[in-house]
């Protein structure tokens, strides 16, 4: 066996060509030379024999495998164990004889090896491969955490006995059948050194979305050594995969390329010349472990030898990181990433009971998704139910919403029943909260930390009372990372809460949050954290206390701030602060946040001195979906309404364009407008030139020009501009005959005007 530092080291020195003997017996099997690479799946269900199984008809044949390999120049075996798990062998009725499987599989590397010698170095090594479990872990598959870790520890376990070397995690195509192999793998023998090989499509993502930079932050936090992938997939179709491996990785990287890819359509390899042209272009870029993935042949092996005898290794030196990840989003929390921000739990105690008495939970998990809004990095998942039912909820909940939502979760458990029951549903690497200054909280959960590789948030207080003064705080914060460095946690895994408590107590307590934020960034290391929402509690105007003690933190070096997602504002003055505080170098993330702002909706962005078009379909010009109009809390924009419910006036603008029901647009004849007492409108004084539709030239028939012969008035300022009242003489100067009475046409009628130009106009409010 070989231990994890000594592993480190033969990586730095040179890269390391690995390879398995699935192919060739596969090939021989069948006799075709372009069978597809291994993908979890067993033959057993179509009646053929499984690989795994030659083991225990001819040993010897495998053996052979190996020592051909050995002589190519391969520097570690891998074992035929892809589907050497009760899971995958229960078809086949051989679910008993899985550990003798795997212990004769072993041997016979060894065996190849003490039959062609080792190197110097100590290679070559044995592999002890773990492949996929074929029914998968839930809620995607039909086993249970617990049932996957039994699983794969009955085979590491079984590897382990026959003196393998290290544990290589073969094409596992889905997080939490990753993470039930690491935790098993670890749990049998924490210091042998494990490779993750993930499987990847041709997306460059996992089954269900998960991108490699989530991979790499589940395999770093549960020990891996090398991370990269394997699969189905070309050296040229790699590449993309490796590029966001190195965005992230602080990790040695390894890549199992196929020599028949899926996407070729003849099942024949890649020729050698191509083979190796790809080849180059991935193995340069900080890979240390090469291999070739299903059948291959053995001029493929030869050319990985020769590329990697020639050819310098560049090891990244591993740095201190806190990093948490969800099924498809992974987040760094630390100064080099500036101020996250997480969404406090939004359900109440109610609701929670009522979603879970009707079993029921789609409401529930539609609420929290509604909180996943800009700005939000992390959402908290906790319980306000009895405890009792605490770890039931937990488990139910996690999983789908898992599904629906991506980003890393906050777990707040109050029982080690609960906290267990939601670190085995969730698929990335969560964040737990929280531990104090005490030893039966550090009992209840710091082993659980450990085993699934959580982060851990830790209170700075001692469980008893609350601290008084900054330097109290600091002194229970160097506690508990006492405490953790001896459970087995690093430094990275931490990250402090001062504790903060309403300002409505009346004790100056912000001050010395602020001084501890400082001193345990300063002397400390890890990140901070505070709750904002809680320093407002029993006041008015949270909002206004919550975004001053925002900023007064950003300055302090706040690294996670947990808010209310239903004030977005909050999120915008962290991007902000950073700048002012001096975190965000460039405002690099600020004008990410905000550089879409400066230029008019919908106008293309400018490169180069071109207007670049946005890309078709519904995407702006980065390629992300359009952005849904809605308020804080997701619901879509309201109808604008006056108090009475009216809806909005027309503008001056429209009002000169005809409606819809004006005369012309649909043949409907215009409507009468009218005051509330029935009368007509006022005409103005550009209207008065032009006759009315009451004097001569309006119409030629009908019963409203009952006196079309009356002369129609002059404009004048001697002339009266109001019609006499019915059956009155006509007044001097007026300018027509007088009628009969009642000879007017029906309608309300206005009294005349004074003559007077001095005199004030009465009643003008009651005609207007």
């Amino acid at each position: 066996m070989i231990r994890r530092t000594d592993f480190r080291r033969l990586l730095a020195e040179r890269m390391l060509i690995a390879d398995s003997p699935w192919g060739e017996v596969v090939a021989a099997r069948q006799g075709d030379a372009g069978a597809s690479p291994p993908t979890g799946t067993t033959q057993a269900a179509t009646g053929e024999a499984l690989p795994e199984t030659i083991v225990l008809e001819d040993e010897a044949a495998l053996v052979a495998i190996h020592r051909e390999s050995l002589r190519a120049g391969a520097d570690l075996l891998l074992t035929n164990t892809f589907a050497a798990n009760s899971a995958a062998l229960e078809p086949a009725g051989l679910q008993r004889e899985a550990p003798e499987i795997v212990r004769r599989a072993v041997r016979a590397a060894c065996q190849a090896i003490a039959a062609e010698g080792r190197r110097d170095d100590g290679t070559p090594l044995v592999g002890a491969v773990l492949g996929p479990l074929p029914s998968g872990v839930q809620p995607r598959g039909g086993l249970t955490f617990a049932q996957a870790v039994d699983a794969y520890r009955e085979v590491a376990a079984a590897a382990l006995s026959a003196e393998a070397d290290l544990f290589v995690l073969d094409a596992i195509g889905e997080l939490r059948n990753l993470r039930a192999a690491l935790v098993a793998v670890r749990e049998t023998q924490p210091d042998l050194p494990v490779v993750v090989l993930a499987a990847m499509q041709a997306g460059g993502r996992l089954e269900g979305g998960t991108p490699p930079a989530v991979v790499w932050a589940v395999a770093r936090s549960l020990g891996a050594e090398v991370v990269g992938a394997s699969g189905g997939l070309s050296p040229a179709e790699l590449l993309p995969i490796q590029a966001a491996y190195q965005a992230v990785s602080d990790l040695p990287l390894g890549f199992f390329p196929a020599a028949v890819p899926f996407s070729r359509k003849r099942r024949d390899p890649i020729g050698r010349a191509e083979f190796n042209r790809q080849l180059t272009l991935l193995a340069p870029r900080g890979v240390a472990l090469l291999g070739c993935s299903g059948v291959r042949r053995r001029e493929h092996l030869e050319a990985m030898v020769r590329m990697a005898r020639s050819m310098a290794v560049q090891i990244p030196e591993r740095t201190q990181r806190l990093v948490v990840a969800g099924r498809t989003r992974d987040l760094e929390i630390g100064p080099r990433r500036g101020i996250a921000a997480a969404a406090d739990w939004p359900v109440r105690r109610g609701e929670s009971l009522r979603a879970r008495r009707g079993g029921d939970l789609r409401s529930l998990i539609e609420v929290l998704e509604r909180n996943v809004v800009s700005g939000i990095k992390m959402l908290e998942v906790r319980s306000t139910l009895p405890q009792a039912e605490e770890a039931g909820f937990l488990r139910e909940l996690i999983g789908p919403l898992e599904e629906r939502v991506g980003v890393p979760l906050l777990i707040t458990a109050d029982t080690r029943a609960g906290l267990t029951a939601a670190l085995e549903a969730s698929a990335g690497r969560p964040l737990i909260s929280s531990v104090w200054a005490d030893r039966v909280a550090f009992e209840r959960v710091f082993p659980l930390a450990r085993r699934h590789g959580a982060a851990v948030i830790a209170t700075c207080h001692s469980g008893k009372r609350i601290p008084k003064d900054a330097a109290e705080r600091v002194a229970n914060a160097e506690q508990i990372l006492t405490a953790a460095l001896e459970a087995g946690l690093s430094q990275e895994d931490l990250i402090f809460d001062p504790v903060l408590l309403p300002a409505a107590d009346g004790t100056a307590q912000v001050p010395e949050v602020l001084h501890a934020l400082a001193a345990i960034r300063e002397n400390l290391g890890p990140a901070t954290v505070l709750r904002i929402s809680r320093v407002s509690e029993g006041l008015p105007g949270r909002g206004q206390l919550e975004a001053a003690l925002l900023c007064m933190a950003a300055a302090a070096g706040l690294d996670l701030a947990v808010i209310d997602a239903a004030k977005p504002r909050l999120t915008n003055l962290a991007a902000a602060a950073e700048v002012l505080a001096g975190r965000d170098r460039g405002a690099r993330h600020y004008k990410t946040r905000f550089g879409d702002e400066q230029r008019p909706p919908g106008a293309p962005r400018e490169r180069g001195g071109e207007r670049s078009r946005p890309p078709q379909g519904s995407q702006d010009t980065r390629g992300r979906p359009p952005r849904r109009r809605e308020d804080p809390r997701g619901r879509p924009p309201q109808r604008r309404e006056d108090s009475r419910g009216r809806p909005p006036q027309r503008s001056e603008g429209d009002r000169a364009r005809p409606s819809r029901w004006s005369e012309g647009t649909r043949g409907r004849p215009p409507q009468r407008r009218e005051d509330s007492r029935g009368r007509p409108p006022q005409r103005s004084e550009g209207d008065r030139a032009r006759p009315s539709r009451w004097s001569e030239g309006a119409r030629e028939t009908g019963h409203r020009q009952a006196h079309s012969d009356r002369p129609t008035p002059t404009r004048g300022g001697d002339r009266d501009r109001h019609s006499p009242r019915r059956g009155s003489p006509p007044r001097a100067g007026s300018g027509r005959p007088p009628g009969p009475r009642g000879s007017r046409p029906p309608g309300p009628q206005r009294k005349p005007r004074s003559r007077s130009s001095s005199a004030p106009r009465r009643n003008a409010s009651r005609r207007s």
